[in-house]
């Protein structure tokens, strides 16, 4: 293996390990706590953010999932979610449970040209409404965010 290779490759995958409901509101910030893996340590599992390290095209996947539990409020899972360079919205995905055990999951993909130091995250969107439900981490579905820099 070329060792100067490796030095140079930059990707991460995380997950969400921990339950969560709709108080978190929007413009919540996902923290993925545990890291997969994080060749060229740009992702930071204590606030969520991964900075480009260099210039260059990056590729991001994440992956949403809503319970269809009611809540406390007597809510089934449907949240809004966001991928953001600097703040600026880049992609969306959008999961929404209709009834009682219908779980939902929904997947984003973005390709992004980023600078050096931009900071990509994923956050909650849209009106406190839009936030509802249960959002767990379970073998059958998971909050997942991945990126990787493709040249």
């Amino acid at each position: 293996m070329n060792k100067k290779k490796s030095k140079c490759t930059i990707a991460f995958s995380a997950v969400i390990t921990k339950n969560f409901d709709s108080s978190i509101g929007t413009n919540h910030v996902f923290v993925y706590d545990h890291v997969e893996s994080n060749l060229g340590g740009a992702y930071n599992s204590f606030s969520g953010t991964f900075i480009a390290p260099r210039p260059g095209t990056y590729a991001f996947l994440w992956t949403i999932f809503a319970e269809g539990r009611l809540d406390i409020n007597g809510q089934n899972g449907e949240i809004q979610t966001e991928l953001a360079v600097n703040g600026k919205r880049r992609g969306y995905a959008f999961t929404d449970t209709e009834v009682h055990y219908d779980d939902d999951q929904a997947t984003g993909f973005v390709i992004v040209q980023l600078n050096q130091g931009d900071v990509v995250f994923v956050r909650s969107i849209g009106s406190t409404a839009d936030v509802q439900g249960t959002f767990q981490h379970y073998y059958h579905g998971q909050w997942t965010f991945s990126g990787w820099k493709i040249a």
